[in-house]
C-alpha cells in the first residue's frame, strides 16, 4: 500500500507543477506558480521517495547482504578492490563512524532519487506527470532500487549521461559514466552507448529489432554465454550464471509480464513520424532499451546488465500515450479504447504486484514496523 500511495501522490504532485501557468476550468482566471514553489514541491517529493526507499526493512533479496556490508569493514574493502570508490567511501564512513547501517540505505536512496530528479528537470518533458505515471505503473525500477542498490545508483546516473549523449557532449557523457562506475563497475560497459544511441534509426529498423528480440527471448543463452565467459577466463559477474534467481527469471509468469507490453511497443511506432528530432532520439533510446530487456529474458547474466536501461523503456510508451490523446481527426474512439487498454494493463499489473499478491521487493515494510 505504501508504494501504491507513493505512486498516486507523485503523479498528482507532478501534474500540479506541470507548467508554471494553469487555467481554471472556467477559463476566466489565470495564475502562475512561482518557481520556488515548483522546487519546493520537488524537494518534498525527493525527500518522500528517499525516506520511503531508505527506510525499508528486510525488503528484497539484497537487504540483509547490504546491512552486513554497512556493518563490517571487512566486507567494505571488497569495493575498494573492485574500484567502486564512491560506494566504498560511503560504506567506509558509515562503518568507521558506527552509524546505524540502515542509514546507508537512506544515503543511497537519496543519490538514486536525486539523479532521477536532475534528469527530469534537464529533460524538460511537456507532460511529466504522464512520464511519472509510466515510471510507477509500467517500469519496475522504483521498486527494485534496494535490489542491487549500487547498480541502480549507476542506472540513475546513466539517465543524466544519456541526456549529455543527446546533447552530443561526449566529455560530460564519459564523466557521468565514470561517476556511475564508481558505484557499480558494470557501468564501464555503457561507454559505447554514446555512439549506439546517436545512430540514425527508422521505423523499419526498430520493427526488425523488436521482432528479433522476441525470438531471442524465447531461447536460453546462459549455457552459451557461460562457455564463452569461461573460455575468455573472465571472473567478473560469473556468479550470475548460477544465481538462485534464475528459475524465477526464466519462469513463464515473469516472461508474460514482459511480453504483455509488446503489442503497445509495436503500436507506438505509429507515433514515430509525428515526433520532433529530440523526441525521436529519446524514443529510439527507449525502444532499444526495451529490445535489450526482452533479450535479457534469455539470460540472467544479460538481465543484470539490462537493469541499467530499465527507466528508458518508458519513452516509447510516453510518446504513444501522447499520440493517442492528441490524435483526434480519425479513429478517435479506437484511440480511446487503446489508451484504456494500455492504462488498465499497467494499473492492473501494479495492483496485482502491490496490493493483491505482494511478494519480495513489492511487499513493503518499514523499519518503523519494528516499533509498532
Amino acid at each position: 500500500m505504501a508504494y501504491f500511495l507513493c505512486a498516486i501522490i507523485s503523479v498528482f504532485m507532478f501534474a500540479y507543477i506541470e507548467t508554471n501557468q494553469f487555467k481554471c476550468v472556467s477559463a476566466q482566471y489565470k495564475f502562475s506558480i512561482n518557481k520556488s514553489v515548483v522546487y519546493s514541491v520537488l524537494i518534498v517529493l525527493l525527500l518522500y521517495w528517499t525516506l520511503l526507499l531508505g527506510l525499508q526493512y528486510e525488503v528484497g533479496a539484497d537487504y540483509n547482504s547490504y546491512i552486513d556490508i554497512f556493518s563490517k569493514l571487512l566486507r567494505v574493502d571488497t569495493y575498494r578492490t573492485q574500484k567502486e570508490y564512491f560506494f566504498y567511501y560511503i560504506a567506509y564512513f558509515i562503518v568507521n563512524n558506527h552509524i546505524p547501517p540502515q542509514l546507508g540505505f537512506v544515503v543511497i536512496a537519496f543519490i538514486q532519487c536525486l539523479f532521477f530528479f536532475i534528469f527530469i528537470r534537464k529533460l524538460g518533458l511537456k507532460y511529466n506527470f504522464i512520464f511519472i505515471f509510466l515510471y510507477f505503473f509500467v517500469c519496475t525500477a522504483f521498486y527494485n532500487q534496494t535490489n542491487g542498490i549500487r547498480q541502480f545508483v549507476s542506472a540513475n546516473i546513466f539517465l543524466v549521461a544519456v541526456y549529455y549523449a543527446y546533447k552530443k557532449n561526449i566529455a560530460f557523457y564519459m564523466l557521468s559514466i565514470i561517476l556511475a562506475a564508481m558505484f557499480h563497475r558494470s557501468a564501464w560497459f555503457l561507454m559505447p552507448f554514446y555512439f549506439i544511441f546517436n545512430i540514425s534509426y527508422n521505423k523499419t529498423v526498430l520493427f526488425i529489432f523488436l521482432s528479433v528480440s522476441i525470438v531471442i527471448s524465447l531461447i536460453s543463452l546462459d549455457s552459451l554465454l557461460e562457455s564463452l565467459y569461461n573460455l575468455a577466463g573472465i571472473k567478473m559477474y560469473a556468479r550470475y550464471f548460477n544465481s538462485s534467481f534464475r528459475d524465477y527469471h526464466f519462469s513463464l509468469i515473469n516472461k508474460l509480464t514482459k511480453y504483455i507490453y509488446i503489442p503497445f511497443y509495436f503500436l507506438s511506432l505509429l507515433s514515430y513520424n509525428k515526433l520532433s528530432n529530440k523526441d525521436r532520439w529519446f524514443y529510439n533510446a527507449g525502444f532499444l532499451s526495451y529490445c535489450l530487456k526482452l533479450i535479457a529474458l534469455s539470460s540472467f547474466f544479460i538481465f543484470r546488465f539490462a537493469l541499467l536501461f530499465e527507466i528508458f523503456l518508458i519513452f516509447p510508451l510516453y510518446y504513444f500515450v501522447l499520440y493517442l490523446i492528441k490524435r483526434k481527426n480519425s479513429g478517435y474512439c479506437f484511440n480511446l479504447i487503446l489508451l484504456f487498454l494500455f492504462i488498465a494493463t499497467g494499473f492492473g499489473l501494479l495492483c496485482a504486484k502491490l496490493l493483491v499478491f505482494p511478494t519480495a521487493e513489492y511487499k513493503y515494510q518499514s523499519i518503523f514496523s519494528l516499533f509498532f
